[in-house]
């Protein structure tokens, strides 16, 4: 009995999925924008951090100046944020899109301006 509802759960998830994501290209592209956002923000810190003792600025305002530093990997906290976020708000669409559309809409695209931020405040923390 309980393998019979997982497999039914597991269907009509594959059946949200193919229905939203296949057929409402607006939100396709949405969503691939932010995970190609977050992958190059990945990218960008895997290929100019290199692993070093020396403290790192994680934090830059106009107002105090450096107010946070920390080791080299903390910077990887940022990308891991916007995957975990990714991955809330797609879930999120896929709940709200059948009665709620505007708000599947706006979920996409919040997410987008999310990874589009986060790879701006990256690449800015790499410059300082």
């Amino acid at each position: 009995m309980p393998l019979t509802r997982l497999s039914l759960w597991s269907h009509s998830i594959k059946a949200r999925l193919n229905l939203i994501f296949l057929q409402d290209r607006l939100l396709l592209l949405l969503f691939l924008l932010a995970l190609v956002l977050n992958v190059v923000l990945y990218l960008v810190l895997y290929l100019l951090v290199k692993p070093s003792a020396d403290p790192l600025v994680l934090h830059y305002s106009v107002y105090f100046g450096i107010d946070l530093i920390g080791s080299w990997y903390s910077l990887y906290l940022m990308p891991a944020v916007g995957t975990f976020l990714w991955l809330v708000n797609a879930v999120l669409t896929l709940i709200f899109y059948q009665q709620q559309r505007v708000a599947a809409y706006l979920l996409g695209g919040v997410t987008a301006l999310l990874a589009a931020l986060l790879l701006l405040g990256g690449s800015l923390l790499i410059w300082i």
